[in-house]
């Protein structure tokens, strides 16, 4: 396992746009002026105001800013502006060479979770948190501790958990987009679920699609091959009409006939208004109901 960096104040940070376009410009001077006012200079992907369809540029001008941040000395940090698609279409393009020889913080969810999965095989710490163009408005204090964490000012990072069923175990955390990790399945992209804490979120998919997802996860064996499950925010996952649906606490219930595994919910990290920051790809214990995670499995001292 590599260990990276952590940030220091006065540092350059990369900003980039590697799966949705970002229509709104504004958000992108927006972000920059959130950066700096963290201390950080930021160096745009030169493609970031690119637009093709619903991607923020041809999948080559993506992957150029990637792996041009990545490549990049001064660049200590990488930040996604925002998710939406497309880093699916990447996988099979980048240089994962170029990122094994520099490894650095990375940091994105959502759709993002694509790169996040394909990272892992390079075996470092990548960081499901807060981007720019979609958690803005959002609260403040989900870059206020994303920050504190990169900079290496705590030195563990501890969320309590409501059990579904309990457990005490360990593993390396893993996980993020429920969706998004479905349509890795069967691909040599998909993370590697054996001895892991999965961890999934989802944004406006309806209690059925909910299922079918944890069925999929079930029917390839990957409820049963990791550690234990964390359900993190599933925003905007109630059904439109409730007579002709479940309610989404049915998916509580139903999860639990689909492993025998540890199981928690309430961990507030995904599409809602906080989206707590998640180290992956990193050792993590779930101890007394509570998912800790210690600098010293992330960052170099």
């Amino acid at each position: 396992m590599s260990l990276i960096k952590k940030l220091n104040k006065g540092d350059k940070v990369s900003l980039i746009a590697p799966a949705g376009a970002v229509f709104d410009e504004e958000l992108i001077e927006k972000s920059i002026k959130k950066i700096n006012e963290y201390g950080y200079s930021v160096k745009l992907g030169k493609n970031i105001n690119s637009k093709y369809g619903y991607l923020a540029g041809e999948d080559n001008k993506r992957i150029e800013d990637l792996i041009s941040a990545f490549e990049d000395k001064e660049v200590k940090a990488i930040f996604c502006i925002r998710g939406g698609y497309g880093t699916i279409r990447l996988l099979n393009k980048i240089h994962y060479n170029v990122i094994d020889k520099n490894k650095k913080i990375f940091v994105g969810y959502s759709d993002i979770t694509s790169l996040h999965a394909a990272f892992s095989h390079l075996n470092f710490p990548t960081f499901h948190g807060p981007m720019f163009n979609y958690d803005i408005f959002k609260n403040s204090n989900n870059y206020n501790l994303m920050f504190e964490y990169l900079e290496g000012k705590i030195d563990k990072l501890s969320y309590n958990l409501k059990p579904i069923r309990e457990g005490n175990i360990e593993g390396k955390l893993i996980g993020g987009n429920l969706c998004v990790l479905c349509s890795l399945i069967g691909t040599p992209f998909q993370y590697r679920f054996k001895n892991s804490i999965l961890f999934i979120e989802e944004i406006n998919e309806e209690p059925y699609k909910i299922d079918r997802f944890l069925n999929q996860l079930y029917h390839s064996n990957i409820l049963n091959d990791v550690e234990a499950i964390i359900l993190g925010s599933f925003t905007n996952c109630a059904p439109e009409d409730n007579n002709k649906s479940f309610s989404f606490d049915y998916i509580y219930e139903y999860i639990k006939e689909l492993t025998n595994k540890p199981i928690y919910f309430g961990l507030e990290s995904g599409h809602d208004y906080t989206n707590n920051l998640l180290p992956f790809n990193v050792h993590a214990k779930i101890i007394d109901n509570t998912l800790l995670i210690s600098k010293g499995d992330v960052f170099i001292d």
